[in-house]
C-alpha cells in the first residue's frame, strides 16, 4: 500500500473512530448515544477527507486542512454525490455543538454505518483501498516483523493456522529486541515477571500473557554485526496452551491484533 504515513495515520484514527458504532445495535435510538455518533462520524469523515485531499496534494504547503466541507470540495472523485449528505450531517454536528441541539434520532441512527460506508467508497475511489482494508501493520517500524506479519496473515488466509502463530511469534521477537529495556523476554513463555515488566511500556499485563500463552517458543540466533537478532526456527511445547487444540482461526485473530496493538502503542 503506497501511501504516507501521515494519510495513513488519519484513515487508521478514522476507522478506529467508527470502529465501535459499526458494531452497536441501536434498536430504539437514545438521543444521547446518536448525538455521539453524529460526533463521532463528523470527526472520522473530516480525517478522511484531510487524508485523500494530502494523497492527492490538494492540501496547502502547510498540510493544514480546511473545515469538513470545504475539503470535500477540494477532493478529485465522484464526491459530489457524497455533497448532500455529508452538509446535512455537518449541520447536525455544528447544531448540537453551537446551539445545543439533539440530531433527529431517526434520521442518524445508523450514521456510524453510513459514513463509514461512503468513506470507504471514497477510499476505494480515490486511492485505490477501502477503509476496512487499510491495513495498521503498515506502521510497524521493523521491516522484517511486517514481512512476518504478511507472512502470518497469508498462513491464515490458507488456513494453516499453526504457521500463522508461528509467524506472529517471530513479529513479536523481532518487536521485543527493538523495545529498549524489554530485557530478556522469551516468545511463547507466559510469566507473570515479564508481563509486570511490561507495565512500564504500558502494555496490559493479561493481553501479553494470554498473547504468550498461545505463541510457540521462539528464541535468537547469533548477533548479527549490528548487534541484532534474526529469529530461530519455532519450538511447540505441547502443554497447556501451544497445542493443536489452539491451532484455530480465533485464536490467530485474536494473536494478530493483540501483537499489532502492542507493537503499535507500546514498544
Amino acid at each position: 500500500m503506497n501511501i504516507q504515513k501521515d494519510v495513513l495515520h488519519r484513515l487508521l484514527l478514522a476507522k478506529s473512530i467508527l470502529a465501535v458504532g459499526r458494531g452497536a445495535s441501536v434498536g430504539q435510538p437514545h438521543p444521547h448515544l446518536v448525538a455521539m455518533q453524529v460526533l463521532n462520524a463528523h470527526d472520522a469523515a473530516d480525517l478522511v477527507f484531510a487524508s485523500i485531499a494530502d494523497y492527492q496534494g490538494k492540501l496547502p504547503a502547510t498540510k493544514k486542512a480546511p473545515p469538513m466541507t470545504e475539503c470535500l470540495g477540494l477532493i478529485n472523485s465522484a464526491s459530489s454525490k457524497y455533497e448532500g449528505y455529508f452538509k446535512q450531517l455537518n449541520d447536525a454536528r455544528n447544531g448540537l455543538k453551537h446551539v445545543g441541539n439533539l440530531p433527529n434520532t431517526n434520521q442518524w441512527a445508523s450514521v456510524v454505518q453510513d459514513v463509514f460506508e461512503k468513506l470507504s467508497s471514497l477510499c476505494q475511489i480515490t486511492m485505490g483501498i477501502a477503509l476496512d482494508d487499510v491495513d495498521e501493520s503498515e506502521l510497524l517500524v521493523n521491516v522484517d516483523a511486517r514481512t512476518h506479519l504478511a507472512a502470518a496473515k497469508n498462513a491464515r488466509d490458507s488456513e494453516d493456522f499453526k504457521l500463522a502463530l508461528e509467524e506472529i511469534g517471530k513479529a513479536l521477537f523481532l518487536s521485543l529486541e527493538d523495545a529498549p529495556g524489554a530485557g530478556n523476554i522469551e516468545v511463547g513463555q507466559a510469566k507473570a515477571e515479564d508481563a509486570l515488566k511490561l507495565t512500564a511500556f504500558g502494555v496490559p499485563a493479561n493481553d501479553f500473557l494470554r498473547l504468550q500463552e498461545f505463541l510457540p517458543h521462539v528464541s535468537g540466533g547469533w548477533p548479527n554485526e549490528f548487534g541484532q537478532c534474526n529469529p530461530c526456527e519455532p519450538v511447540w511445547k505441547q502443554s497447556k496452551f501451544g497445542h493443536p487444540g489452539n491451532w484455530r482461526e480465533d485464536v490467530v485473530e485474536f494473536c494478530m491484533s493483540t501483537y499489532v496493538r502492542l507493537a503499535l502503542e507500546h514498544f
